[in-house]
């Protein structure tokens, strides 16, 4: 937690926020440096919101990225709340600040592998064997370039939808029994696009 005084220009900070900062807690203190210790491409915003906090009674809450003393990047959560008089004056302003790099971490190598799948050359699709017949929730662009299928028209239903009258049934039975087993399984079956023509699926469920 933090908190700035109007009057006397003075910051008093947690020893917490000291340590996101990597600074000793006997560091004087202003909003020049705290400031400062913002990303360049970061600064102007923080420094924004907390000049419309001071002179307009604005409060923020950002995620921003802040450079430590010892030249570590940070994602942090910082944000101000403006404190008022009997008089609707600013006073203060108090907030906190919450180290949040873990999060933005997993967070992006997360999105990451999001956008590797969605645009993988082959069509991938996810399942949910919690829900009833075991529906798609997920497929990604080559799904639906192969198939024609939208994802509309995809995400909700059980993946037999692209079987039609020349999909062999022993290989439908060899799927359905690895997938109640829990298994891994490699097939090449025939299925049907959105328009009816068929196509030569390998099929590889995990």
């Amino acid at each position: 937690a933090w908190e700035y005084h109007l009057r006397t220009e003075e910051f008093e900070w947690s020893y917490q926020v000291y340590e996101i900062y990597g600074l000793s807690p006997t560091v004087e203190v202003t909003s020049d440096r705290g400031i400062a210790a913002y990303h360049p491409d970061d600064r102007d915003e923080i420094r924004d919101a907390f000049t419309a906090a001071v002179d307009s009674g604005e409060s923020y809450d950002l995620e921003l990225r802040l450079i430590d003393n010892n030249d570590d990047l940070r994602w942090v959560r910082t944000r101000g709340e403006p404190q008022f008089n009997d008089a609707g004056e600013v006073v203060r302003v108090r907030g906190t600040i919450q180290d949040i790099t873990e999060r933005k971490t997993r967070a992006d190598e997360l999105q990451q592998m999001r956008n590797a799948v969605d645009n993988a050359p082959i069509g991938i699709v996810v399942s949910d064997p919690t829900q009833d017949d075991n529906p798609l929730v997920y497929v990604n662009d080559g799904f639906v370039d192969e198939t024609g299928y939208t994802r509309e028209e995809a995400v909700g239903r059980n993946c037999r939808f692209l079987q039609g009258e020349e999909t062999d049934e022993t290989t439908v039975a060899e799927l359905r029994q690895a997938i109640d087993a829990e298994e891994p399984a490699s097939v090449t079956i025939r299925n049907y696009r959105a328009d009816g023509s068929a196509f030569w699926n390998r099929l590889e469920i995990a």
